[in-house]
């Protein structure tokens, strides 16, 4: 009892109203997901409805409106360690605040709902590191549209794709640089899929899409813009997986996915003229070599050029691997039950951003290398991040699709 106490005057969890006393309709249970998202000195957990039943739920569990009488909650520091009860709230609403929480600590919660005294209903267990969320500022209207957006590292422009310019729609996707000469769009390429910036802000990389009738008889090639030249160099590289393009931080290779060359080879490199190409990640290099449904989704590169960090996909779980290349070997970087992907490392390397459902919903967060330091940089119920990339513009600010968000 005093354990228990003790736990609810740290956490200062309140209850947040009675349950009233209902009929009960015979119905099959179809609970909501747990959703976690930080504010200062606290966590506040929502529940968001989706169809389907949870793991574990019990299907002839009898409810009524879909909402528990009462929610037990449980907490730990130690995501290894087993959770401990720490109170039970009673409500009719569909958000939980947790309060007087330490900034920066990592805390594992998960949610049982209780309905007239039977058997619980264990909701998704979340991961929040309480601080409170930084604010999104707009970019450009230009970009409102963009598929893709690179920014450029030396000058104050960006390349992007987009059908649409000046309120007119394009029949295709097509690279655009803005500003550049003019403060108007100009346009690079016709029908692009992906474009990313090099170190030095010349050149350009980008997937163009290919003619069904090309002889290659691939979807797409790797090709490259000169800015100074204001020419393009279509590299010997057609595929129909090519994706994810990234200078080396000496802008002399750039490394891209494609598993059409050769099966077992996920990720290669190829000089900036076209002149000579290799295998950089394979499948025997971890744990997956022998799935073929496994897919690597985006690369990204240490500003030393001594690492390639990647997030790879199997049956819809998603993981980010950290990759040497002296040792030609990859390890998960954090193994854990929630999907992690489109990591994007920091100019200094010293921090890795990306997409990770850990709170329940997507959201935005960074892993300090140094330090093994989670930090969740945006919280909402909702997230709304789907399709979208990362991408440093300092060490302390994220472009995220058309948003600047300054940590």
């Amino acid at each position: 009892m005093r354990k228990l106490a003790t736990l609810l005057s740290i956490f200062g969890f309140i209850a947040l109203s009675s349950c009233q006393q209902e009929d009960l309709l015979d119905v099959p249970l179809r609970p909501s997901y747990l959703v976690g998202y930080p504010k200062e000195s606290g966590i506040d957990i929502g529940f968001i409805s989706r169809s389907g039943l949870l793991p574990g739920a019990l299907s002839s569990l009898p409810v009524k409106g879909n909402k528990p009488d009462s929610y037990d909650i449980f907490v730990s520091t130690d995501a290894k360690a087993e959770f401990t009860r720490v109170s039970t709230l009673f409500t009719d609403g569909t958000r939980l605040s947790i309060e007087n929480l330490t900034n920066g600590t990592p805390y594992y919660v998960t949610v049982a709902g209780n309905k007239k005294g039977l058997a619980s209903v264990q909701y998704d267990t979340i991961m929040v590191v309480p601080s409170k969320p930084k604010l999104l500022t707009k970019g450009s209207w230009v970009y409102d549209h963009a598929e893709n957006i690179s920014f450029s590292p030396t000058t104050d422009s960006a390349a992007y794709i987009t059908r649409y310019i000046y309120s007119n729609w394009r029949n295709t996707p097509d690279l655009y640089i803005f500003p550049y000469y003019t403060n108007e769009p100009r346009r690079i390429e016709h029908n692009v899929k992906e474009c990313e910036w090099s170190p030095s802000g010349r050149l350009i990389a980008f997937s163009r899409r290919l003619d069904a009738n090309d002889p290659s008889g691939k979807d797409l090639q790797l090709s490259v813009y000169d800015l100074g030249k204001d020419t393009t160099i279509n590299l010997p590289v057609f595929s129909t997986t090519l994706g994810s393009m990234t200078f080396s931080p000496n802008g002399e290779w750039i490394y891209y996915i494609d598993g059409d060359e050769n099966e077992n080879d996920l990720v290669w490199r190829i000089k900036i003229d076209g002149s000579f190409k290799e295998p950089v990640i394979g499948r025997q290099s971890f744990a997956l070599e022998k799935s073929s449904n496994f897919v690597i989704d985006k690369i990204t590169l240490s500003p030393h050029n001594e690492e390639v960090y990647f997030s790879g996909s199997e049956n819809n779980y998603q993981v980010i691997y950290r990759h040497s290349l002296k040792s030609k070997t990859s390890q998960i970087l954090f193994d854990d039950p929630w999907s992690s992907y489109s990591p994007s490392i920091s100019p200094d390397g010293q921090k890795l951003a990306f997409f990770s459902t850990r709170s329940g919903a997507t959201e935005v967060w960074t892993y300090d290398l140094s330090q093994s330091s989670f930090k969740q940089r945006t919280g909402s119920p909702l997230g709304g991040w789907y399709g979208l990339e990362i991408e440093w513009v300092t060490n302390s600010e994220l472009n995220i699709g058309n948003s600047r968000l300054q940590l």
